[in-house]
């Protein structure tokens, strides 16, 4: 299992990408969403609303939006991805390259991006 949150030790303000951003997402094999009931298209904008922070505990979170990350490790020898020490299962999911578009609103804190527009490539 993948836990994709944005979580975050200070408070995160929203900015609005001023370029495309590059990122990269985890999907499964056939670029299904790990969360949300849908198949990504590559190429295709999808845009949703941004959550608003809330103070959980000690972080801060963002749940709603688009997660995606600046980079990931891969493994050739235990074929798995990694993100911060955390395994990514390369035998149902994959890393694809992701564009947070210019103009998009987002939240990022240590190469942890959720935002409200996305674009998959493959």
């Amino acid at each position: 299992m993948v836990i994709m949150c944005f979580l975050s030790s200070k408070l995160p303000i929203k900015r609005v990408a001023e370029k495309d951003i590059k990122v990269k997402k985890v999907v499964t094999l056939d670029l299904h969403s790990i969360y949300q009931d849908f198949t990504w298209q590559p190429g295709t904008i999808y845009r949703t609303l941004l959550g608003d922070v809330y103070k959980q505990g000690q972080y801060y979170k963002v749940e709603k939006g688009f997660h995606s990350c600046k980079g990931f490790f891969y493994d050739r020898l235990r074929g798995n991805y990694y993100w911060n020490y955390v395994s990514i299962d390369s035998y149902s999911n994959r890393v694809v390259a992701a564009i947070i578009p210019k103009g998009s609103e987002y939240y990022v804190d240590n190469g942890v991006y959720v935002s409200n527009q996305l674009i998959i490539m493959v």
